[in-house]
């Protein structure tokens, strides 16, 4: 379960200063009647730390007789710890337990497609779930299906419940250096040459293991990390960002006959070839022809 912002509805962008309906809200800031706050229960006394209580509450909002909007005039500040106090995640995933509550009491049949993104993660305890379920049968809440049909109808268009195939994965070799592959750096958030790993198919270091998805952006595996143009101008060097799934400057095209996967640069209508400098091994955009193999 991952927090995202979809593209705005036709209707929703006709005034900007108006507010607009959002199916699920980001968690930390929100208003509400403290009346129906505590009608909808509160929150699940049984969800720990954090994580999952957006999902939670934006669900039983919408599903048990509310209604949540954005106000794009509001302006509220957020203060953060200087230090969590809170176990790290890494050391007990009770992220992962919150989210198993929430889908168990509110997402009916849907909740399958959350345990089948991640099994292994999912595979967890929820706790005692009966009081959350009684909650449920008492405010007499709407299925999980009405809310996919009628609060976000368009969400299967941008993340469907079962993604398509990649088209292809593996490692990334340039043409011209063909012993040359690309590869992330996590730390630097950037994509640079270097020696090809052997197994170019399924590469043995996950660095250079990348995958054409069916959304037409290039995805570092395991990564929420897309390859990414920071800009569409000559010499702009590529880097990791956040997937965020609107094409633009992720969208790339693969060439099969000639196997080139060139950066489809939008705004100047042409596509945006890939250049490496080999001494420096960084690639950079090129209005040129080149481009990377895929295998």
């Amino acid at each position: 379960m991952l927090y995202k912002r979809l593209p705005l509805r036709p209707e929703d962008k006709k005034d900007p200063t108006q507010p607009f309906p959002s199916p699920v809200m980001a968690g930390g800031l929100f208003a509400i009647s403290a009346r129906f706050f505590w009608e909808l229960g509160g929150y699940d006394d049984m969800l720990e730390i954090w994580g999952a209580e957006q999902y939670e509450l934006s669900f039983k909002i919408w599903m048990c007789g509310g209604r949540m909007v954005d106000a794009p005039c509001s302006r509220v500040g957020h203060i953060y710890r200087s230090y969590s106090p809170f176990p790290s995640a890494k050391t007990y995933d009770f992220v992962a337990k919150n989210h198993k509550r929430v889908a168990e009491v509110w997402m009916d049949e849907y909740k399958q497609y959350v345990y089948a993104k991640n099994p292994i993660r999912y595979a967890i305890d929820a706790g005692d779930l009966s009081k959350m379920k009684q909650l449920r049968r008492k405010l007499h809440c709407k299925p999980f299906r009405w809310f996919m049909q009628e609060v976000v109808p368009d969400l299967v268009d941008h993340y469907p419940p079962v993604e398509p195939d990649d088209f292809a994965s593996g490692a990334i070799q340039n043409v011209a250096f063909m012993n040359l592959c690309v590869e992330e750096s996590n730390s630097l958030n950037s994509v640079n040459l270097a020696l090809c790993v052997t197994n170019k198919t399924m590469p043995e270091r996950t660095e250079q293991h990348f995958r054409f998805t069916w959304r037409r952006d290039i995805k570092a595996m395991g990564s929420s990390n897309c390859v990414d143009a920071s800009n569409h101008s000559v010499g702009a060097e590529l880097q990791l960002f956040q997937c965020h799934n609107l094409q633009g400057n992720q969208l790339f095209q693969y060439d099969v006959v000639r196997t080139l996967c060139t950066l489809l640069a939008l705004k100047q209508k042409q596509f945006a070839s890939l250049i490496l400098i080999p001494n420096k091994k960084t690639i950079f955009i090129m209005i040129t022809i080149f481009a990377l193999t895929l295998l």
